[in-house]
């Protein structure tokens, strides 16, 4: 048999894609890949084409040169960059790095991080359950050394922890002084990542095409496998499934409707002058004559901001966290202009985030337990206090805008009114706010009416 043909590719392939497999959700992503194969990659890949299309390259060499139980864990982790959207991540950070060097030097720290992500999600529960474990030590793991991280994390976490401990260790990958870590090549060559080469040659409007393809093309992708994988009566592991959920569920309320007139507001009460007085250097009878304006105009804010706060107590399903994020979509995509200041809460605040037009949210829920409404509003206003946040629970670091819109997603069912123990009227927002409540939701007369349920089955 030909050493280049697929048949080591397709025995991983039928083993991942088959129940006895455990599952064939990966199996499943991974065909929803184009596949070509190279011994010019040296190893497996999926890369994005220029179009922003997904291809799995194989190396038949490098397969035949590993053993079989490590042929399906490369295809399993190669699947989860496609689930976890990596690829497309990556564009866009090449977008905001103008400087070729620069990204460069940042291309081992993004694909370490992207491994740890994948790895962390997607193999663990292969390595632990199953006869896998011995080929743990040749993976990255984050909590392994040197790196020592907690697990659990995001990919655009794992790339600040490494940014950070390679900092720490006398190399800033920002100016590119110092000496290079030891960690920071291994188990990364040229050949893994050739697809780079492509951006240095794109404009930056066809890169940010590439990203849009790809982001749709890896979530009709995942959406497709997930599908397949349930009406093939396969499983689709338990970790993953908060994941599927946010990927399959759609928003119900008609955001578009109910923010159209709210931003035509607002863009409206955002036009300033910019001067109050005319140029006098412009006021002479030979620039009149021709045409000048002594006015310079006015400046144009567009940008319509959304503070988010999404109720993560118990008394909140995680079916309904996960419609919860579906509206949190269907927000963001209301208008590019659109920016979210995303607040998780229970009984404080547990994790806040910015979200910008090419930020995604991360299916992570923080917090479990009791319902306390005035801490999220607090920090909307900007009056909140230590005791408002649960430890050391991360938060915005930068400037956030002023709220045009608040919006809080909750089953309702904790103190609204202030001589109840709520936040309302006292920490009620200078701005339109709306409460988007669970299907069984309890609606409190504080709320004023400025309610809309999330219709079950919708």
């Amino acid at each position: 048999m030909e050493i280049n043909d697929e048949h080591l590719l397709s025995e991983a392939l039928q083993w991942v894609c088959s129940p006895r497999g455990g599952n064939n959700f990966y199996g499943r992503v991974i065909n929803g890949c184009r596949r070509s194969a190279s011994d010019a990659i040296k190893t497996c890949a999926v890369v994005l084409t220029r179009e922003g299309t997904y291809r799995l390259i194989w190396s038949p060499t490098f397969f035949e040169n590993i053993k079989a139980g490590m042929r399906i864990l490369v295809l399993i982790h190669e699947a989860g960059h496609v689930m976890l959207r990596h690829l497309e991540r990556m564009v866009r950070q090449n977008l905001a790095v103008s400087d070729d060097k620069l990204f460069n030097r940042l291309m081992p720290i993004l694909q370490k991080a992207a491994d740890m992500a994948t790895n962390d999600i997607a193999v663990r529960p292969f390595i632990e359950l199953m006869n896998f474990h011995r080929y743990k030590e040749s993976l990255v793991f984050p909590e392994q050394a040197p790196y020592n991280f907690p697990q659990g994390e995001t990919y655009e976490k794992y790339v600040q922890l490494l940014l950070k401990k390679s900092k720490d260790e006398g190399y800033d990958v920002g100016t590119g002084t110092g000496k290079v870590p030891d960690w920071m090549s291994e188990g990364l060559t040229p050949q893994h990542i050739p697809w780079w080469e492509d951006l240095k040659n794109m404009t930056e409007s066809e890169i940010e095409r590439m990203a849009d393809h790809a982001r749709r093309e890896s979530k009709s992708i995942v959406k497709k496998a997930a599908r397949e994988t349930l009406s093939g009566r396969g499983t689709i592991p338990g970790h993953l499934q908060s994941l599927i959920d946010e990927l399959m569920k759609e928003p119900t309320v008609p955001w578009e409707q109910i923010l159209r007139g709210m931003i035509k507001n607002a863009v409206s009460s955002k036009l300033q002058e910019s001067v109050a007085w005319p140029n006098t250097s412009l006021l002479s009878a030979e620039t009149q004559s021709e045409g000048l304006e002594p006015y310079p105009g006015f400046q144009k804010d567009f940008e319509f901001h959304i503070a988010a706060a999404i109720d993560t107590s118990g008394s909140v399903s995680n079916d309904d966290f996960i419609k919860f994020l579906a509206e949190i979509q269907g927000l963001k995509s209301t208008n590019k202009a659109v920016s979210i200041q995303l607040i998780m809460f229970d009984h404080g605040i547990q994790n806040e985030k910015l979200i910008g037009e090419d930020d995604e949210i991360e299916p992570l829920r923080h917090g479990y337990g009791g319902t306390e409404f005035n801490a999220p509003l607090r920090r909307i206003l900007g009056v909140d206090t230590a005791d408002d946040w649960v430890g050391d629970a991360e938060r915005i670091e930068q400037h956030i805008p002023k709220a045009d819109l608040v919006v809080i997603l909750t089953d309702g069912y904790a103190p609204v009114a202030e001589d109840a123990g709520g936040p309302i009227p006292r920490y009620e927002p200078p701005c339109p706010l709306l409460w988007v409540l669970t299907d069984d939701g309890h609606e409190d007369p504080a709320m004023n009416g400025r309610v809309v349920k999330i219709i079950e089955g919708a």
